[in-house]
């Protein structure tokens, strides 16, 4: 392991996000979402 994290599978993750049926990108969406929530805050 380097730095302490063990392996992971990119080609099953990767084939998960392919496989989605509402959004691919998810975490993207909701930094989105946070980031126009924090300009009509301010």
């Amino acid at each position: 392991m380097i730095f302490k994290t063990p392996p992971i599978d990119i080609h099953h993750i990767f084939h998960r996000i392919k496989s989605r049926t509402t959004s691919k990108t998810i975490f993207l969406d909701k930094l989105t979402k946070i980031l126009k929530d924090y300009i009509e805050k301010n």
